[in-house]
């Protein structure tokens, strides 16, 4: 990340994060709100993603609530959409913390979608070929693009059942390193929520395996809403495989 856009990130987030706790938002600078929306206006994809990310895994850090990181996001131009009951693990692991949320930015015609980890300390035996699997009900959005944000790469995907993955290298974690892939979609006119599912495949034991291929994806809803995505290899040694399901309204 460029050491310019690390300081426009720090300075919006000082201020977002003032919101929470009262303080006078831009105390340094002195700069309007509406200055720090416009910054946020201009960002490229990937840079809009680089400063959700980092506000909301920040705020989450903070154990700021839901309802606290929307409003703040919501003062920036951004729509931001946990699930109703604040952001959790299906099932959890014991080092990856995993989350799926959403997002738009104002006058944009797309949400993104984010399945994020953050690794909550850094492994004694790391592999390369973790994988972040992102998924979404299709009879509720449709696929537009996507983004490979840190530490992520593009794999296999299947765009017309909703599901996209992204290999994550774990050997370049360490204790709070926030990996995530974002991908964009356009919900249908009819659709008034839309389904989704982060889904991690945390592998070990396997430092110097790169995918080569064999990845398999299967894609099951079940009635109540909640996506399962199961991620299988030939090639993978031990894992563990886990999901942050999330069910969000659209406005």
């Amino acid at each position: 990340m460029k050491k310019g856009f690390k300081k426009m990130i720090a300075t919006v987030l000082t201020a977002a994060m003032a919101m929470s706790v009262g303080m006078p938002a831009f105390a340094e600078e002195e700069k309007p709100l509406s200055e720090q929306a416009t910054i946020i206006q201009n960002m490229s994809d990937r840079e809009f993603d680089a400063f959700v990310v980092d506000y909301v895994s920040n705020a989450q850090n903070s154990a700021e609530s839901s309802s606290t990181i929307q409003s703040n996001l919501e003062e920036l131009g951004i729509e931001f959409i946990p699930e109703a009951n604040g952001i959790s693990p299906y099932f959890s692991s014991s080092d990856v913390s995993l989350s799926s949320y959403a997002a738009k930015r104002y006058g944009d015609t797309f949400y993104r979608v984010y399945g994020e980890g953050t690794f909550l300390a850094k492994e004694n035996q790391p592999a390369k070929e973790d994988i972040l699997a992102i998924g979404w009900d299709t009879n509720q959005a449709s696929y537009y693009s996507y983004n490979e944000g840190d530490y992520a790469n593009a794999r296999e995907y299947n765009t017309s059942k909703g599901i996209f993955s992204f290999n994550i290298d774990d050997t370049k974690m360490i204790t709070n390193s926030v990996a995530y892939g974002v991908v964009y979609v356009i919900p249908k006119t009819s659709a008034t929520k839309l389904d989704i599912v982060a889904t991690f495949l945390h592998t070990y034991n396997e430092s110097s395996h790169v995918w080569s291929g064999g990845l398999t994806l299967y894609y099951n809803k079940k009635p109540s809403g909640i996506i399962q995505i199961s991620v299988t290899s030939s090639s993978v040694g031990a894992s563990t495989l886990f999901y942050a399901n999330n069910s969000i309204c659209l406005n």
